[in-house]
């Protein structure tokens, strides 16, 4: 199966694709999306419904899963996930949130919510 990413609301400005990886940037009402994969079997899934929200997923390994919901305004999130099967889901709403997810290895699934304004996680799995 190869390297699979879907964005949601936002306009698609260009797809590059290298070996079985896939790098997406998408960018509308000032949104912006860049998408790596290296591997097989990833899945990413962006959504952004605002302004001035900003997403990178950077996936690297085999079937690995990233979902991020960003509604509001300049909202921030960074995954990057190295390994097998790991699994993580951002939803941000709001204004100024900030998210930070390094996974690696065989990390155990994870779930952020952040809501209201100016809310800050930074999140290292091994």
């Amino acid at each position: 199966m190869s390297a699979h990413a879907a964005i949601s609301g936002v306009r698609l400005l260009a797809i590059v694709a290298w070996g079985c990886g896939l790098a997406q940037v998408a960018v509308a009402q000032d949104n912006a999306a860049f998408i790596e994969q290296v591997g097989t079997q990833h899945l990413a899934r962006q959504y952004q419904d605002g302004a001035e929200n900003f997403a990178t997923i950077v996936q690297n390994g085999t079937a690995n899963m990233q979902t991020v919901e960003q509604y509001g305004t300049r909202n921030t999130s960074t995954t990057s996930q190295d390994g097998t099967y790991l699994q993580s889901i951002i939803i941000q709403n709001g204004t100024d949130h900030t998210a930070t997810v390094f996974q690696s290895s065989n990390a155990p699934p994870i779930r952020i919510q952040q809501f209201g304004t100016g809310q800050t996680i930074f999140l290292h799995q091994n």
